[in-house]
C-alpha cells in the first residue's frame, strides 16, 4: 500500500507492501523499501551450503552454478559478471556473482527483514536499480520513460527464480 510521501498514482496504491509464501521447498518474502520500490528475499535454512554466506563472500558450493551462469550468453549477465569476466584472476563464486537475479543479490543476513529474528539465512535483491521507477523517490513522482515499475507480480517471479536457484545449490540435505 501507499506509503506517506510516495507518489499516488500507480499499482503500489492497491498491490500489498509485504507477502510470504514458499516456493522450492524455501521461504520467500517480499517487503516494501523506503523509497517505494518492493525488495524480495528468500531464506535458506541451516544445513545449506550458503547458510551464513555474506552475498560477497567467495563459496565453493557455487563454483559450479558460477560456470554454468557465465556459459549463459554475455547479454543475460549483469555488469557486476561482465566486468569480473574481464579481470585478471576471473569472477569469483560469490552468492552475486552466481545468481540470476533483478539488479542482483544485494543483501545476505540471518533475520527476516523488518520482521525479527528467524533460523533462516536471507538473500535479498532490490527494485530501486537505475531505470526502475520508485514511487516514493524523492522529487520525481512522474515517471520518467526509461523507468519501469517493478509490480508485485514481477518481484514474486523474480524470488520464485532465485528460490530455485538457491534450492539447485548442493550438496544440500534437505
Amino acid at each position: 500500500m501507499i506509503k506517506r510521501g510516495m507518489n499516488p498514482d500507480g499499482p503500489w496504491t492497491t498491490e500489498p507492501g509485504s507477502l510470504d509464501w514458499e516456493h522450492a521447498g524455501l521461504s520467500c518474502h517480499i517487503i516494501r523499501g523506503p523509497v517505494g520500490a518492493l525488495c524480495g528475499y528468500v531464506g535458506v535454512p541451516r544445513g545449506h551450503p550458503l547458510y551464513g554466506c555474506k552475498y560477497s563472500e567467495p563459496s565453493a558450493a557455487l563454483a559450479k552454478r558460477l560456470s554454468e551462469r557465465l556459459s549463459e550468453p554475455i547479454g543475460n549477465l549483469g555488469l557486476g559478471q561482465m566486468i569480473a569476466c574481464l579481470s585478471e584472476n576471473g569472477p569469483t563464486p560469490t552468492p552475486e556473482m552466481a545468481f540470476d537475479v533483478h539488479g542482483g543479490i544485494t543483501y545476505s543476513e540471518n533475520h527476516k527483514p523488518k520482521d525479527g529474528q528467524t533460523n533462516l539465512w536471507w538473500f535479498g535483491f532490490d527494485c530501486a536499480h537505475s531505470g526502475d521507477y520508485t514511487p516514493g523517490g524523492g522529487i520525481y513522482f512522474e515517471q520518467r520513460p526509461y523507468e519501469t515499475y517493478r509490480d508485485i507480480e514481477y518481484v514474486r517471479a523474480q524470488c520464485e527464480h532465485l528460490a530455485e536457484q538457491l534450492a539447485a545449490v548442493t550438496p544440500w540435505t534437505k
